[in-house]
């Protein structure tokens, strides 16, 4: 097999296998330098069925083949503590990387590689859905329906999702009908041959709630009964149930979110053939992340590839962390194991 992705999945191969005479690393130890699961390894050497090498591992795939320090020391060094020959053979694989990466890009003029599972070739209509906030969280004018001003999404949960999905699905989707609705507006009409996806979670979000009780799925969302609750998702179905629950600090008259949980879950839909989707967090900031894993430039390449590489089938729930610094989301990274809480889909 030819091409770039192909050619950058060998080399990758190669280095692994041969790049020091006499000394092969494993998947496994590579995996362990890297911060990455074996299986994400594998997929990025497969000659079979190539998934990309996101630009942001490159940096660190130079970094440690650029010394056989790196398997001695069975870790990735710091750029500091490589030598004057070392750092030159970085860079030039870090050049040599690039390269190959920027090839496939150029054969993929449209954007098609970076779709991932936002893209439905099918090209029916895609119907995203947030819940609408109680009346007493509506604040300020635009809120109130009463006044000249009055804007509905004002009124919408997780409005910063919405706009960032919202954008990502119509620029992968440009021949499709792509359109938002609060949940309580939704028409049946927007469920037969519509691509379904629903943010939020089971609080506020009643069509989050009647998606996830379609599927027999071991992912149960704890309501939470306060706004200082930190909520839960809940695992059964391995032994005695597991919770996960967000972190919360208290600071001061304030609390301070740390680490939210979020579930992303795809599964064909009751209606026509299409796909129902869910992105929730326990608070809008995990459902922001959800959203930013398959839609942020630096981390969805390699997102979606651990999603084709992990599941086999069209049904699929991943549970992860979300983790926040200085108030701000992190996009969580699903090659890194320790950002996986729960992975599922059914058995065949």
């Amino acid at each position: 097999m030819d091409g770039p992705a192909f050619a950058l999945a060998r080399r990758l191969r190669q280095l692994r296998m041969a790049g020091w005479p006499g000394t092969v690393v494993t998947q496994s130890a590579l995996a362990t330098a890297l911060g990455v699961s074996v299986p994400t390894v594998s997929a990025w050497e497969s000659t079979r069925k190539p998934t990309t090498l996101p630009a942001h591992r490159i940096a660190a795939y130079a970094t440690y083949f650029c010394t056989e320090r790196s398997v001695h020391e069975s870790r990735l060094l710091d750029q500091s503590e490589l030598t004057g020959p070392e750092n030159s053979r970085r860079a030039a694989l870090e050049r040599e990387l690039s390269t190959l990466l920027k090839a496939m890009d150029a054969t993929h003029p449209d954007g098609a590689r970076t779709a991932g599972p936002w893209r439905f070739a099918d090209g029916r209509p895609i119907t995203i859905v947030c819940a609408k906030l109680p009346p007493e969280y509506h604040a300020g004018l635009f809120a109130d329906s009463t006044t000249a001003e009055y804007d509905e999404l004002y009124t919408a949960t997780d409005f910063t999702a919405l706009l960032e999905l919202y954008g990502h699905v119509r620029a992968v989707n440009p021949d499709s009908d792509v359109s938002y609705r609060l949940s309580s507006d939704l028409r049946s009409s927007d469920y037969a041959g519509h691509h379904l996806v629903a943010l939020g979670g089971v609080d506020w979000n009643n069509i989050t709630s009647e998606l996830l009780s379609l599927v027999a799925l071991p992912v149960h969302q704890e309501r939470r009964d306060s706004p200082q609750d930190p909520g839960a998702f809940v695992v059964t179905g391995d032994g005695e149930p597991r919770r996960f629950e967000t972190k919360l600090r208290a600071d001061g008259a304030r609390t301070q979110l740390i680490e939210d949980v979020a579930h992303f879950f795809r599964a064909p839909s009751p209606w026509e053939g299409c796909t129902v989707t869910i992105c929730n967090g326990n608070f809008g900031k995990g459902t922001l992340g959800i959203v930013r894993a398959l839609a942020d430039p630096g981390l969805r390449d390699s997102n979606a590839a651990h999603l084709t590489t992990r599941f086999s089938g069209d049904t699929l729930s991943l549970l992860c962390r979300v983790r926040m610094l200085g108030g701000k989301v992190i996009t969580p990274d699903w090659t890194n194991p320790d950002v996986i809480l729960h992975e599922w889909e059914p058995e065949t």
